[in-house]
């Protein structure tokens, strides 16, 4: 077991939730006195938010001996005095591309702020909090605080510091890219970085790219020697924040919401995040898949051109190759691309990637198996816990531009393999058919979880709710469509 709550319990609770707006509610203080609530801040706004983590540790039966006195520590179980505890949000991005609400992107500050309550029960005076994630590479870190009220958040938290306990929130990213003209990165800013550092944890042979033949690999942008030097034909490698190998717990705070490159962003994906240089993780395998590339679906003229001159304007000659590359990609966006006659999804955003997905489960086995040194071990080396943001989910064009969708869901877990198959049933995708998943169940080391989805237990305040149907129907990205639903016959029993 990974810790001492019962790895095979899921818990799920859906209501008429919504999130407080952190200009009237600063700091996102809960509006009910509950009996164990640890300060004296009440809002007079309605969080419901605040209302839906608690609902969650009350379903899981989480020290329900305690439950409604002041004595009720629900993360006892998990967190001890003294301990380092690490909450790892989705911290994906500053603002939705097109101008629709944040919500649906990332984390949102009142569901963390109910979790570090918590947290802070459980510590007993005595530990540290730290809140930490690697957001994309354009991210407006200072931004994304403000938005997301985590700048309102921290600032009331501060107060709360002592000798003996201490809070912190984290960027683990080494540089701010900025993006312009299409997403072209025109500059780079370095950033402070994790301030304990970074170390690499090679998984080499045990890695999931191992057996992969075509090692040719992009990462997040264009230098692909960056990416070849940390996954080749000898080894496979990640370079991790060490805020995240220093942590006793590791709580998991994804946003329900789909995703362009593995079909569901949840648990196992979030920890894209614990990596401190993105074009350190293949993202697509150039080419097409006729090739052993996964880049895009369909082999077209203008995709190759494409590939020919991102190598040679961005990678190999980018000072000036950046402004004759925004001309071309001008021309095959508005002009070439118009023409083609079958619908062609590219940089590996469609059900054929083959990639990503194999990076996120790797990653899910360092924080689970990699000591504070980042050497592998046998046993999980720390307590694991996940609760799942879908008070408003994201459906459509996730992670960066999904549509939002009013779920009212929160779900949470123990084991990051089954709370991610039990929020994608959940969404009527089809777990069967996301290969992030399916891979996780035949791991031979390192494994996330041994027993099959039949062990599931259920916890719900929707009356004899055993994850037998869908509650919600998210649409997926146009790449996955008709790829990677439910089937309509289970959906009609």
């Amino acid at each position: 077991m990974i810790n001492s709550i019962n790895n095979n319990d899921v818990g799920l609770v859906q209501g008429n939730w919504h999130y407080p707006n952190p200009e009237t509610n600063a700091g996102f203080h809960p509006s009910t006195r509950y009996p164990e609530y640890p300060f004296a801040e009440i809002s007079t706004e309605d969080n419901s938010a605040y209302d839906s983590v608690r609902q969650l540790f009350h379903q899981l039966g989480l020290d329900a001996e305690h439950y409604g006195t002041p004595q009720w520590n629900p993360l006892s179980e998990l967190i001890q005095p003294n301990d380092n505890v690490v909450l790892k949000p989705n911290f994906v991005r500053h603002h939705h591309r097109l101008g629709k609400p944040i919500e649906c992107v990332i984390t949102h500050g009142s569901i963390i702020r109910a979790i570090m309550d918590y947290v802070w029960i459980a510590l007993q005076g005595k530990g540290a909090i730290i809140v930490a994630d690697a957001p994309q590479g354009d991210t407006n870190f200072n931004k994304l605080m403000v938005v997301n009220g985590l700048d309102t958040l921290f600032e009331y938290y501060q107060k709360k510091r002592t000798e003996t306990l201490s809070i912190e929130l984290r960027d683990l990213r080494k540089e701010w890219t900025v993006y312009r003209h299409g997403g072209v990165i025109w500059e780079r800013i370095k950033l402070q970085g994790d301030p304990d550092g970074y170390i690499t944890v090679p998984l080499d042979q045990d890695s999931e790219y191992a057996s992969v033949k075509n090692k040719n690999y992009y990462g997040a942008d264009y230098d692909r020697d960056k990416t070849r030097q940390f996954h080749n034909e000898k080894q496979n490698r990640y370079n991790i924040a060490r805020t995240i190998l220093n942590s006793d717990v590791f709580i998991s705070i994804p946003k329900l919401k789909v995703h362009r490159k593995v079909g569901v962003t949840l648990n196992i994906k979030n920890l894209i995040g614990i990596n401190g240089e993105k074009n350190y993780l293949p993202h697509f395998t150039v080419g097409s898949p006729d090739k052993g590339g996964d880049e895009f679906s369909n082999d077209t003229f203008n995709n190759k051109i494409d590939r020919k001159l991102k190598d040679f304007l961005l990678w190999k000659h980018h000072s000036w190759g950046k402004y004759a590359y925004v001309g071309w990609h001008a021309i095959d966006k508005f002009i070439l691309r118009r023409f083609q006659s079958k619908q062609n999804f590219v940089k590996g955003d469609w059900w054929g990637n083959d990639t990503t997905w194999r990076s996120a489960l790797d990653l899910t086995k360092v924080v689970l198996y990699a000591d504070k040194n980042g050497v592998m071990q046998e046993t999980p080396q720390r307590r694991y816990f996940s609760i799942i943001d879908g008070i408003i989910g994201g459906e459509g064009e996730g992670p960066l531009t999904p549509d939002p969708i009013n779920s009212g869901l929160i779900i949470g877990g123990a084991n990051p393999l089954l709370v991610d198959i039990a929020a994608t049933t959940v969404i009527g995708i089809d777990w069967q058919k996301v290969k992030m998943f399916t891979s996780a169940f035949v791991l031979s080391k390192y494994k996330i979880h041994n027993n099959d989805t039949n062990r599931i237990k259920w916890h719900s305040n929707i009356p004899d709710y055993q994850g037998n149907a869908p509650l919600m129907l998210f649409r997926p990205p146009s790449g996955w469509l008709n790829h990677v639903e439910l089937d309509k016959n289970s959906l009609a029993e």
